[in-house]
């Protein structure tokens, strides 16, 4: 491992995460002990969230939980994994929609994001709650491609 960059550590993870195949159980590990966070987070994290693909949520959320695991005692990834299936199932909205008043949306914080997942997002609460103020949480810039929409309201 001592030759071993953290930057070359990094792609092998994100081969592995790309591929949907397991990752051998030292990578993540040699990767934070060589400090390799900033390449885990530029490298693989940026990379699996900008594909913005629904088939890569697992792998997000099992590296992830990987992650904190290592970082917060305590915690087991299988345990993370679990909690994440959990909290992720839709629920049941049971109320009147014309009765919501007001709506957040928080933004992705970049632009890519936000005109990729954001808008999206918007508009089906535009849909579903036609009555609501909505309102859009997030930076200025990010504001800037949803301000012209009357039924928005920013929030920074």
């Amino acid at each position: 491992m001592e030759n071993t960059s953290p930057e070359k550590l990094a792609f092998e993870l994100l081969d592995c995460c790309l591929a949907a195949k397991p990752w051998p159980e030292h990578l993540i590990d040699d990767l934070i002990s060589c400090g390799g966070d900033r390449e885990l987070f530029r490298i693989v994290v940026e990379r699996l969230a900008d594909l913005f693909d629904p088939d890569l949520c697992l792998v997000y959320a099992e590296l992830f939980s990987e992650v904190v695991a290592r970082r917060i005692p305590g915690q087991h990834p299988d345990h993370l994994v679990a909690r994440y299936q959990r909290v992720r199932q839709p629920r049941v909205f049971d109320q009147d929609p014309e009765s919501i008043r007001n709506v957040f949306v928080l933004s992705r914080v970049t632009l890519g994001a936000d005109i990729a997942v954001t808008s999206t997002i918007l508009d089906a609460v535009k849909r579903r709650f036609p009555h609501a103020t909505i309102w859009f949480a997030g930076p200025p810039k990010s504001w800037e491609l949803f301000a012209a929409d009357q039924r928005l309201r920013h929030l920074p």
